[in-house]
């Protein structure tokens, strides 16, 4: 087992964090509230937690970083190769700004495993 991460590790020493996440096909209005819940946050001193999925994750990120504040992204695939790869800029975005990519588990970095997507949900509960 191989528990990998990239970025600024201090973002997990901030005891304010809000997990966002949601579905993989929101609406426009689910966009927006995804990414203003994620400001409203940020303007309040609170780190994002999200996965990196398309959808509400991406959004949740967006906003935050938009905002100026910093956000964690716990992955499901591996550092060399970030899925889903629409959101590989969002990931190098994430590091530019002082976030965090944490990657929760992978046996082979080469390889996305899908079955990972559960256990990425529950470490994005836990941080």
């Amino acid at each position: 087992m191989l528990f990998t991460a990239k970025g600024n590790i201090d973002l997990l020493r901030i005891s304010n964090h809000i997990a966002i996440v949601g579905t993989r096909h929101p609406t426009e209005i689910g966009k927006k509230f995804a990414r203003r819940i994620a400001e409203i946050f940020v303007d309040n001193g609170y780190g994002i937690v999200s996965g990196l999925a398309v959808g509400i994750d991406t959004e949740a990120h967006i906003g935050a970083l938009d905002a100026k504040g910093k956000t964690i992204a716990v992955l499901a695939g591996g550092l060399h190769s970030i899925f889903p790869k629409e959101n590989t800029n969002l990931a190098h975005r994430i590091i530019e700004n002082g976030g965090y990519l944490y990657l929760s588990k992978q046996l082979d970095p080469q390889h996305f495993e899908p079955h990972l997507y559960k256990e990425t949900v529950f470490k994005v509960d836990c941080l």
